[in-house]
């Protein structure tokens, strides 16, 4: 019994360093060594011509229920509370339209947000889901991400579907506070 444990933890740690590092080599740019101070700030939503991607909903892989339709001038404020959370809050004309919180653990230059790896297995059929964000910034402050999803179902040790998807962008970081709300 012992000796199909060992083996299957090895399997499953070391392809979960794997992914991380493919993450990292996805983003061209070179992070700077994470930093609370540096990551917490305002970011563009929307990445100029690229009507297809936003930081907001990037960030939803891990909670698929909260995307939001990209509107012109959203904002996303990201705070780096402590070593396992991030506060991330959506704002539109300096109105807050949403908030999500994102777990995760950190990395020498990133935040690895994890949520959403399920394994399971029915006598003959397993399948996996795997789902991976890091977030950093570069030298000018910019927010760095990569992510990837990952689902493969096998019977016995034959693959019966897989399914992969990558995401790599860099936002534009606005300033360092929270949107104000002006009033009339």
């Amino acid at each position: 019994m012992r000796t199909f444990f060992l083996p299957t933890i090895l399997i499953l740690l070391l392809s979960s360093c794997s992914s991380t590092r493919n993450l990292e080599r996805n983003i061209k740019i070179r992070p700077i060594e994470l930093n609370k101070n540096i990551l917490t700030g305002l970011y563009e939503n929307k990445i100029p011509d690229d009507s297809s991607n936003s930081l907001w909903n990037d960030l939803c892989l891990h909670l698929p229920e909260m995307k939001h339709a990209l509107s012109e001038g959203n904002k996303v404020f990201l705070e780096y509370k402590n070593d396992n959370k991030i506060i991330a809050e959506l704002y539109q004309d300096n109105e807050l339209l949403d908030k999500m919180i994102l777990s995760g653990k950190p990395k020498k230059s990133y935040f690895l947000i994890t949520k959403g790896s399920n394994y399971s297995t029915i006598i003959l059929v397993s399948s996996s889901i795997s789902k991976k964000s890091i977030i950093g910034n570069d030298v000018h402050g910019d927010l760095l991400l990569s992510q990837n999803k990952s689902s493969n179902a096998m019977l016995l040790d034959k693959n019966l579907a897989k399914e992969q998807s990558e995401v790599t962008a860099t936002y534009m970081r606005l300033g360092n506070k929270r949107p104000v709300k002006i009033s009339n």
